[in-house]
């Protein structure tokens, strides 16, 4: 890291210990920008909170980046507190639909064979 980034990345710190400068690549137009980050606790992906572009031009690395993330702060929170809300329940809806498709997986081995012992794909016997 370069001396600005270094203190970019001390101040963003100081806001907020799961905030970090990084690099994206725009969708479009291909070149890296800066953008700053929330690393999230559950694990998942981080949040962008700051793009530092405009359109399709890269802005040069400031502290205005800090102001705009204080800026933001407020809303960060709120959007951070949703995002965590809404990655449990998107975690548990597929935790749902797994033990579904391998509940009805396990029913279809009992369909097919009715002579009593089925082995299923994992291994397990069962008898029907």
């Amino acid at each position: 890291m370069n001396p600005v980034e270094d203190r970019i990345q001390r101040e963003l710190s100081y806001l907020d210990l799961n905030l970090f400068l990084d690099f994206d690549r725009h969708p479009i137009y291909g070149f890296l920008y800066y953008s700053v980050k929330q690393q999230m606790q559950d694990g998942t992906k981080p949040l962008t909170v700051v793009d530092w572009c405009v359109g399709d031009t890269p802005l040069p690395l400031s502290e205005d980046i800090v102001d705009r993330v204080r800026a933001q702060e407020g809303d960060l929170r709120e959007s951070i507190a949703q995002a965590t809300v809404n990655n449990a329940a998107r975690q548990e809806l597929l935790r749902q639909e797994r033990l579904t498709a391998q509940d009805e997986i396990a029913q279809e081995f009992h369909k097919w064979d009715k002579r009593g012992f089925v082995k299923l794909p994992t291994g397990i016997t069962s008898s029907d």
